[in-house]
């Protein structure tokens, strides 16, 4: 199934908890609709807005009889398989985020199904992948981080993870499109995977929010505005404690929209609610609604 959420176009790549699909909705006045699609990627995977507003990239992972490696592009109407002439490793769980000034989508990390962790990266330059040899060290292997543009450094940001030794990460990285550097701050997110990061691109940061920290869900929303890293002071709200959530940034009405994941409380079991954060509050949209069951771990993509 595909869903989006109008007025703005958005692809939603999905998978219920435990239960692998795909599936598109779009958003019209508050509420999903099921988008009307040609075919669909038969496995999960991340999603990347490519180039952004226009189309996205699915680099899909996992199917039902194992992992896999396959680039589906969605342009609002149609997926595409696409059979590049290179190909990362089969992986599931890496970070995908467009880079605006390199004009390449950017994956880092991953896992394949058993214990191998990856540490490369890649570029997909909308025809084929590319591994990059990056100047400076890059970051530790890792899966399961967050990674958005930031527009103010002009590079992609990663944050977190789940490291080779299984514990959480909570460093953040820039890449430039040539090479890695490590940033710090005195007040920054707790280590934690799962995360979910969006550019706002009008405001000028980098939003993220939610992920698994220890010893439970950490659900705290941080800013990052190529300097350091902030609280909202009233990030606060009923969106809080969630992880494995779909996260993207609605470029048409200047907010961040949230649907799903799953929290502490919900003894793992994906939720179905759709919040917007517009800068200053959150803000409960629908609940359970068009259809669009609750599902955890998944993708969502601004067309």
């Amino acid at each position: 199934m595909l869903f989006a959420w109008k007025r703005t176009a958005m692809a939603s790549f999905a998978t219920a908890s435990r239960v692998m699909g795909v599936s598109e909705r779009s958003l019209a006045q508050a509420s999903w609709q099921r988008s009307a699609h040609g075919g669909l990627p038969s496995a999960h995977g991340q999603l990347a807005e490519f180039p952004p507003g226009v189309g996205v990239l699915s680099f899909v992972g996992y199917r039902g009889n194992g992992v896999c490696s396959e680039a589906w592009t969605w342009d609002g109407a149609t997926w595409s398989f696409v059979n590049p002439s290179s190909s990362p490793p089969v992986r599931v769980a890496g970070a995908m985020a467009f880079h605006e000034a390199f004009g390449r989508v950017v994956l880092f990390g991953g896992s394949d199904e058993v214990v191998t962790y990856y540490g490369g990266t890649w570029t997909w330059d909308g025809q084929t992948w590319m591994q990059v040899a990056s100047i400076g060290p890059s970051p530790p292997a890792r899966r399961d981080a967050a990674m958005a543009w930031d527009p103010v450094t002009r590079s992609v940001l990663l944050l977190g993870g789940n490291g080779t030794t299984g514990t959480n990460l909570g460093d953040v990285r820039s890449f430039d499109g040539v090479g890695w550097r490590q940033s710090h701050s005195s007040v920054a997110p707790s280590p934690r995977s799962y995360a979910q990061a969006a550019s706002s691109t009008r405001r000028r940061r980098e939003v993220v929010h939610g992920g698994s920290g220890f010893p439970s869900r950490d659900g705290a929303l941080w800013e990052w505005d190529g300097l350091g890293w902030s609280r909202p002071t009233s990030s606060s709200g009923s969106a809080d404690g969630v992880g494995g959530h779909g996260w993207v940034f609605d470029g048409a009405r200047g907010r961040a929209v949230l649907f799903g994941g799953d929290t502490a409380s919900s003894g793992a079991m994906p939720l179905g609610e759709t919040w917007e954060w517009d800068g200053s509050r959150w803000c409960l949209r629908s609940s359970w609604t068009a259809g669009l069951s609750g599902r955890a771990v998944w993708s969502m993509g601004y067309v």
